[in-house]
């Protein structure tokens, strides 16, 4: 995992997770990183992790590490924030509730077979669509996940999986593509919502004769008529 300054491009960290790929979003909220995997661990012999990461404490070139849950396999899903739990869907569909702040596991369900979907929470719910077709609306609670909606989906028609992707929430609707059909969960007349992000950190002024902050040095090559860096 690497961070980057976004106006110059240096690289500010990096961070050792998985001997292999991974398919997962990070999540960044405040100097916090959140990140999963499903496959070989530098440091264990179990597969997966999820991991919180500071960013703003750095040392020789890595964050620091807040905490981990090893052994959760969560290579396809992004997992989802909200109101202090991190949400966490799994390669095989089971479902976590994480403390947001230690780490620790509050419960858990599964919820299928296969997850390749992201989780997406929108109105205090949580929407998971379950690589065999099995789409579920769930509330979670303190102790559990209330099921609030499931239906079944058959539209595979020869596609590998029936539902690949996550949904998308939009001015009150819920849209879904399966295999062969797009579904739209809401009223039939949009109402426009308006969302209030919160502000960027302010900036101070750059004074009259400022000093550079970064010197970059690009080296140009000349060819065929274009120039390349």
């Amino acid at each position: 995992i690497h961070a980057f300054q976004v106006r110059t491009g240096k690289k500010a960290w990096t961070f050792k997770g998985s001997k292999h790929g991974m398919n997962s979003s990070v999540i960044v909220h405040g100097d916090r990183v959140y990140a999963s995997w499903d496959l070989d661990n530098y440091d264990s012999t179990k597969l997966g992790r999820v991991v919180c990461l500071d960013g703003a404490h750095v040392t020789n070139g890595s964050p620091k590490e807040v905490w981990r849950q090893d052994g959760l396999e969560a290579g396809f899903p992004s997992a989802t924030l909200y109101d202090g739990t991190l949400y966490v869907a799994t390669d095989n569909a089971q479902l976590y509730a994480l403390d947001e702040k230690t780490g620790a596991i509050k419960y858990h369900h599964g919820f299928g077979t296969i997850g390749k979907a992201s989780l997406a929470c929108g109105d205090g719910k949580l929407y998971y669509p379950e690589a065999n077709g099995r789409m579920w609306i769930l509330k979670p609670g303190e102790k559990k996940f209330e099921v609030v909606s499931h239906v079944d989906l058959d539209d595979k028609a020869g596609r590998e999986y029936v539902i690949f992707g996550s949904v998308a929430i939009s001015d009150g609707r819920i849209y879904l593509q399966a295999a062969t059909k797009m579904y739209c969960i809401g009223p039939k007349e949009i109402v426009p919502q308006s969302v209030s992000l919160p502000e960027s950190p302010k900036e101070e002024p750059i004074g009259e004769h400022p000093k550079a902050a970064l010197l970059q040095v690009v080296r140009l090559c000349v060819g065929d008529g274009f120039v390349a860096k």
